[in-house]
């Protein structure tokens, strides 16, 4: 799906997802693309959701790039869901930016990661949980949506054209 698609159907913005790529702030994607229109596949689509996610919670883009990585990296290790806890502001607090926090994942319950004191430490009382799942479903619809909409555009072209 191009851009405009993807920025819709994770209720961002075009722009900002174009300033996260040159930025470098999207894991695996490369500015190089400049002048000519971005295809995302379904991951790349999915990892944006995500960091729209986490930025919509108070997230930087570059932390929120980071966990979505992470999210989509355990999903494709068999795990749905991404566990983040723990998280610090280091240094001052007009540095955003500046945060640490913890990733785990699990496949159905959250109690695979609370429960377990050997994979966190602690039971945390504050923590977030991605469905990356989810988010993969949701995304790979909207990926059928515009492959929907480009054989009907195509479609359109072919009629105005025989006209």
């Amino acid at each position: 799906m191009d851009g405009k698609w993807l920025a819709a159907s994770t209720g961002g913005s075009a722009l900002t997802q174009t300033a996260w790529i040159s930025r470098g702030h999207i894991p695996g994607m490369s500015p190089d693309v400049q002048g000519r229109r971005r295809e995302f596949t379904v991951i790349q689509a999915a990892q944006i959701g995500i960091m729209t996610e986490l930025t919509h919670f108070g997230f930087g883009s570059p932390l929120a790039g980071v966990a979505a990585m992470l999210a989509i990296r355990g999903f494709r290790d068999g795990y749905r869901y991404a566990f983040i806890t723990d998280p610090k502001q280091i240094g001052a607090y007009e540095d955003p930016q500046k945060l640490e926090l913890n990733i785990d994942r699990f496949k159905l319950d959250v109690r695979e990661v609370l429960d377990d004191p050997k994979k966190i430490g602690h039971r945390p009382l504050l923590y977030l949980i991605i469905d990356v799942g989810s988010m993969m479903d949701k995304m790979q619809k909207a990926e059928e949506e515009w492959q929907s909409h480009l054989k009907a555009r195509a479609g359109q072209s072919e009629a105005t054209e025989e006209n």
